[in-house]
């Protein structure tokens, strides 16, 4: 559960990453400042939910090999799935770190939310033509947040106050809040990756180009305007807002006198956005493609490795169930068969049914026993047998274990339930 977590944490991290530096590289430069809030709104909203969206690779190329589960070790002293152990702790520590980053930037998104709701608490409150204007009495930059347009005490009275609602009506009629609360809950689960952090500054800037070119279209004076947010320029530390004089960069100034190309930034956008959607869907099923070709690596590495110490000399032991034929049997399948608590579990359930042999123990036998096994289309266990023996004694646990395994969720393969082949390594050490 959380390898998975993670690995969808690190597609989601490639996809914002992917639109970014495709941003950056093509887009930035132009004045198409809805196309760019499209193109940027499209990566954050791709890369919140294309992780949970499964696709399935090509699939011309089937691995004939066994699933390998991870190495179960048993001791003289007890069972321990020591293949977990050595991860757990670095594991433990990192997931630990990711969720009081987690945390920290939730509660700074609260306390964002909480900073806005005390703005608007006792203040004055104009309704205007669906804009709430409220005058806080207080002292600090106007900025906007949904629907509401936030008027400090001087700038209440200063000139060019008409300029300023006129920028923030246009941040609440397209809905830029919107995009920076999405953005903002994005941020919060990917907070480790660097690129989130100018992705949004890149967010907040392009509504300040659309917001400042909507103003100069409605006849003001671009010197004029300019003047203006030099004279008003303060930092807004409320992320989840806009402000009038966010972003006052020498790029913001110049932007406004850049001419539009809508044509010029269209034809990039159709040749940019196949080439991304692409890369998306290699990285989506990349995950899948890994783990499949991770686990036929090792089947196949193990099938070449063990087929011919299959044993011929260790008679293979038949279930309590009965065998079924080996050819109705499958390697890999689309839907494979799920343990109770998944993998783990199964480890699990494994190292705390084997008992090492007492014999075994005092001759000082020790070694890594294969055990292969299939979970038919009813979840039965069948088919258990060794597929690389150490000892008949080790052999013989292995396989009563194995026996005693309770029944899975079957595989499926074409919507019909189908038997899959498994292996289990398990570690019998006196150390």
């Amino acid at each position: 559960m959380i390898s998975a977590y993670f690995e969808g944490l690190l597609e989601s991290a490639l996809i914002i990453s992917a639109f970014y530096l495709a941003y950056v590289v093509f887009l930035s430069t132009e004045a198409s400042f809805r196309q760019n809030r499209t193109f940027l709104l499209m990566g954050t909203l791709l890369s919140m939910f294309f992780p949970f969206i499964n696709f399935s690779g090509p699939q011309s190329v089937q691995f004939q090999g066994w699933i390998e589960l991870k190495t179960i070790e048993v001791n003289i002293s007890g069972t321990q799935d020591f293949s977990e152990a050595n991860s757990f702790t670095l594991l433990n520590i990192f997931c630990a770190i990711y969720i009081i980053g987690v945390l920290f930037f939730l509660a700074r998104f609260f306390r964002q939310i909480f900073r806005i709701s005390r703005f608007y608490a006792n203040s004055r409150i104009q309704d205007e033509k669906q804009v709430k204007l409220v005058y806080t009495g207080k002292r600090h930059p106007v900025f906007s947040f949904l629907n509401m347009i936030f008027i400090d005490l001087e700038s209440e009275k200063a000139r060019g106050l008409d300029a300023i609602i006129k920028h923030e009506r246009i941040h609440v009629f397209q809905k830029h809040s919107i995009d920076l609360l999405l953005f903002e809950l994005l941020a919060i689960v990917q907070w480790l990756n660097p690129i989130i952090w100018w992705y949004r500054y890149s967010i907040k800037q392009n509504h300040e180009f659309l917001a400042d070119s909507g103003v100069l279209k409605n006849g003001y004076s671009m010197d004029n305007y300019q003047e203006l947010l030099l004279q008003n320029y303060s930092a807004l530390n409320l992320w989840l807002a806009n402000s009038f004089n966010h972003s006052l960069t020498f790029k913001r100034l110049i932007m406004m006198k850049k001419n539009r190309s809508n044509r010029k930034s269209l034809l990039k956008l159709l040749v940019i956005l196949p080439v991304l959607f692409t890369s998306v869907y290699f990285i989506s099923c990349s995950k899948d493609d890994h783990l499949v070709s991770d686990e036929s690596n090792n089947s196949i590495e193990n099938k070449n490795l063990l087929k011919s110490e299959q044993s011929s000399t260790i008679p293979k032991e038949s279930s309590d169930l009965e065998d079924i034929d080996d050819s109705q049997i499958f390697f890999i399948v689309e839907e494979m068969p799920q343990f109770t608590g998944g993998a783990d579990g199964l480890r699990n359930f494994i190292a705390s049914n084997v008992k090492y042999p007492k014999a075994a123990a005092e001759n000082g036998i020790e070694g890594k026993v294969y055990v292969r096994f299939a979970v038919d289309a009813e979840g039965e266990v069948r088919n258990v047998s060794i597929a690389r023996s150490v000892s008949p004694l080790l052999d013989e646990e292995a396989i009563r274990v194995m026996k005693s395994v309770p029944k899975f969720i079957p595989g499926k393969q074409n919507g019909k339930n189908v038997a899959v082949w498994y292996t289990v390594p398990i570690n019998f050490s006196l150390k």
